[in-house]
């Protein structure tokens, strides 16, 4: 079992390079993606080995495409280095709350599975507005303050006047959690499916979405003969319509969306009872300063 954890990171470097250690193990291997706007010197002194710093970085934004072109290169990172039977993604706020060696023992035994979180949007959704209308956060927030004052109205408006948007006919529309980890086949699939002509015509409609992120990937493999290996893909079946309704949280990760607290909450000390008790192989969100007592806690207690 070898896994290759895929990670993007734009702040907070000690917490980095302890996430970095606490996930070492036998032959596993880091591919990392810096924010451009980040000073990447103070991420890379660290004397672990196996860790890739992707050379060519981009400026990510926020709920933007951006975001989906650096975690598609570090994931043509990994497959280019070598052989892996898991690709894991993380972000740099993430921590391990179970021991390398039990996250290798969870995946051998689960051999094959996917663990994405994910649903699919239908007539009913809530948050359909994600794609139904136009944005482009990458114009809005990667542009100069006046400039960015400018796109902002530009969308606005083109929201109002603007159709509602429709997917493609022959494909379903999913969207989850950007915490996965898949299998190298599923993975193999999803780059396959991108070098297509038919990813150009997804990427143009997803480029005008908020958080494309959280909806390419997803919508690539729930639409895939891989779906039937998603965790809990076969509990909607015989869903009316084939229209899955109920959100499939599959991934592995412990995240406290507390409407009382942050969103997500940042994680700390008081939190070590109900993290310990859970079923899960990571946790977010954590901060260097205000999580260091939890970080302590986990590393002495649970790693």
């Amino acid at each position: 079992m070898k896994i290759a954890y895929l990670i993007l990171a734009h702040s907070q470097p000690i917490l980095f390079k302890r996430l970095l250690k606490s996930l070492e193990y036998k032959d596993d291997c880091f591919f990392v993606h810096i924010d451009l706007k980040t000073d990447i010197s103070q991420f890379k002194d660290s004397d672990l080995k196996n860790i890739f710093f992707l050379s060519k970085r981009i400026k990510v934004n926020h709920a933007a495409f951006s975001q989906v072109w650096a975690m598609i290169s570090l994931i043509k990172a990994a497959l280019k280095k070598g052989e892996f039977d898991y690709f894991i993604f993380l972000s740099g706020v993430d921590y391990p709350i179970q021991s390398p060696a039990k996250i290798h023992r969870f995946f051998e035994e689960n051999q094959g599975m996917n663990f994405i979180d994910f649903y699919q949007y239908s007539g009913e959704s809530a948050d359909n507005f994600h794609f139904s209308k136009v944005y482009n956060e990458d114009y809005v927030l990667g542009s100069p303050k006046i400039v960015s004052l400018i796109f902002r109205a530009i969308f606005r408006l083109a929201r109002i006047l603007l159709p509602r948007r429709t997917f493609l006919k022959d494909m379903n529309l999913y969207r989850g959690s950007t915490s996965w980890c898949l299998h190298k086949q599923s993975v193999e699939y999803i780059i396959q499916f991108l070098d297509s002509t038919k990813s150009k015509t997804i990427f143009k409609f997803l480029k005008y979405a908020f958080s494309p992120d959280e909806m390419l990937f997803q919508t690539i493999l729930l639409n895939s003969p891989f779906a039937k290996n998603c965790n809990f893909y076969e509990k909607n079946k015989g869903s009316s319509n084939n229209i899955l309704t109920v959100e499939n949280k599959a991934y592995l990760h412990y995240i406290d969306w507390s409407p009382e607290r942050e969103d997500p909450a940042i994680l700390n000390e008081t939190d070590f009872a109900r993290i310990k008790a859970s079923k899960y192989f990571f946790a977010r969100k954590f901060d260097e300063k205000k999580s260091a007592r939890l970080l302590d806690q986990i590393d002495n207690y649970l790693l």
